[in-house]
């Protein structure tokens, strides 16, 4: 075999791999094949600080499930804006402070709020949060 083709079937591979574990999110909960299948897993989703570009959305302070946080008091709330599901919480022992993009792995939880559809008020807030236990700035 001649050497341009063996790199570039190495190539055509890593392109394959990289796609794949794009697509599959491998190793996580993949909420691209629906959001509602990941509540209370772990996932792995990137996007931007709000704070770098429209703004944080109005957001009640939260609580989530004892189930998802643990022990855990999460003592931080920040934001992350995504092309998937828009603004989500992110709730964190440690201040995220990303200027622009960054990517988090963490528990979701998909309602989070009163999530009260009869309440007059901001009580009828629903959202999705995620407990983060890693982030990093991309």
């Amino acid at each position: 075999m001649n050497k341009k083709l063996v790199i570039a079937i190495v190539l055509v591979c890593a392109l394959i791999m990289a796609g794949a574990i794009y697509f599959f999110n491998i190793g996580y909960c993949n909420y691209k094949l629906g959001w509602d299948k990941c509540d209370g897993k772990i996932i792995k989703i990137s996007g931007t600080n709000p704070d770098a570009g429209n703004g944080v959305m109005q957001h009640p302070w939260i609580i989530m499930s004892p189930k998802i946080i643990g022990d855990d008091s999460k003592q931080y709330q920040s934001y992350l804006n995504t092309k998937i599901r828009g603004q989500i919480v992110l709730l964190s022992n440690e201040k995220i402070n990303c200027s622009n993009k960054m990517t988090v792995i963490g528990t979701l939880e998909i309602n989070v709020g009163p999530c009260d559809a009869n309440s007059p008020n901001k009580n009828a807030y629903c959202n999705s949060a995620i407990a983060v236990s890693q982030w990093e700035c991309n």
